[in-house]
């Protein structure tokens, strides 16, 4: 017997090119992704999400919203309005720092996808803020009984520790990460990946 397993990129950014990013992936057996909403411009309104599905695609692709209009962390898209035709809703690349915006979203039911890797300040990236950022937005959740929350790219075997004790309290949380945190430190290539490479 013969079972298949469909793969799904979760994260993607396809931008504004979704039918060759979507060809590339069936060409390399990827059966469906789900792309972020930091397109130009975003994809942060109902009618840019439809004019997004309405392109020809290649494989399944399914959009994500904005959480704020813009990306730029002060005002929420329509979310009643955008929800039956997203998988949910991110601002990422951008911590969003207003905790009062981010319960908003997370009390309407929808999944919230959080970005939670620290800005640069004065051109220094510092990546110990990671695990405080998602246990600031735990903590959140867990005033919120209702709410979703999917961590992307974590980088930090302490944010996963978090996020599993978060998970076997009864919290709806997820996440992910990407092959680079698992296989790189800083101190072996050069480059510039968000968020940063640890130490070890």
């Amino acid at each position: 017997m013969k079972i298949d397993f469909p793969v799904i990129d979760f994260h993607t950014h396809l931008r504004e090119n979704i039918p060759l990013h979507t060809k590339v992936a069936k060409e390399n057996g990827i059966d469906m992704v789900v792309y972020m909403a930091n397109s130009h411009p975003p994809n942060d309104t109902l009618e840019r999400i439809k004019s997004s599905l309405r392109k020809k695609r290649y494989c399944k692709a399914l959009p994500v919203s904005a959480i704020t209009k813009g990306l730029k962390g002060k005002e929420l898209v329509d979310i009643d309005k955008i929800k039956p035709y997203v998988v949910g809703f991110s601002d990422d690349g951008k911590y969003l720092r207003d905790l009062n915006l981010l319960r908003e979203v997370l009390e309407r039911n929808v999944l919230v996808m959080a970005h939670c890797s620290p800005d640069y300040e004065e051109g220094i990236r510092h990546p110990e803020r990671e695990t405080e950022y998602i246990e600031r937005y735990i903590n959140l959740l867990k005033k919120v009984k209702k709410g979703r929350l999917h961590i992307q790219h974590v980088s930090k075997r302490q944010s996963v520790e978090l996020i599993r004790k978060a998970k076997r309290s009864g919290l709806r949380i997820t996440c992910e990460t990407c092959p680079h945190y698992f296989t790189y430190t800083r101190f072996d290539l050069e480059t510039r990946v968000n968020p940063p490479l640890a130490e070890e």
